[in-house]
């Protein structure tokens, strides 16, 4: 293995990383101007389950995290982060269509 092939895994995983992190933040903005005006309910009733399929401690963990806490403040809900990460974000891109 040379450097090219290095370099080119490298970029393979960072365009998947900024596409999965483009998902988690058009599925953040669908629900905040999706969501209806209605006060009848009080939904959701427990903490919001964000899933990232990430490795905790990186950069795009950092980014989601900081994103749950705003959301999390605008909502007025707990958002939890939990992490899926291996098989190039499949496993946590799993995880989300099953929730």
């Amino acid at each position: 293995m040379n450097i090219f092939d290095l370099k080119q895994n490298a970029d393979r995983v960072a365009g998947r990383l900024v596409m999965a992190l483009g998902v988690a933040s058009a599925l953040a903005v669908s629900v905040l101007t999706h969501a209806p005006d209605v006060t009848a309910q009080d939904y959701p009733s427990k903490p919001i389950r964000l899933i990232a399929p990430f490795a905790p401690g990186t950069g795009p963990d950092v980014n989601t995290r900081e994103i749950a806490a705003e959301l999390g403040k605008v909502l007025g809900q707990p958002i939890v982060v939990e992490n899926r990460p291996g098989a190039a974000s499949m496993i946590g891109m799993e995880a989300g269509a099953k929730s």
